[in-house]
């Protein structure tokens, strides 16, 4: 239900990622879910990487950020492949 979706802590669940490699990519502009959410999983999260979409809303404005998503997932891959 997407009017609980707020009430949803994530700190139980992002307190839990211990090992694996986390990549958050999250617009600044989303009204859905708070680009606050992201700045937490940042500070809870080992092994975190943070990747914040300036004027990028929950769907990234369509097709308008692909670039910077692709480049944002290569990058991250590319960096914690052999981990």
């Amino acid at each position: 239900d997407i009017d609980n979706r707020n009430l949803f802590d994530i700190s139980m669940a992002a307190n839990s990622i211990k090992k694996s490699h986390v990549l958050t990519i999250h617009g600044d502009s989303d009204a859905a879910v708070s680009v606050e959410n992201a700045y937490k999983f940042d500070e809870v999260i080992p092994n975190h990487t943070l990747k914040i979409l300036e004027g990028a809303d929950h769907n990234f404005n369509g097709l308008r950020f692909m670039d910077d998503l692709v480049s944002s997932i290569s990058t991250f891959i590319r960096e914690n492949q052999n981990d």
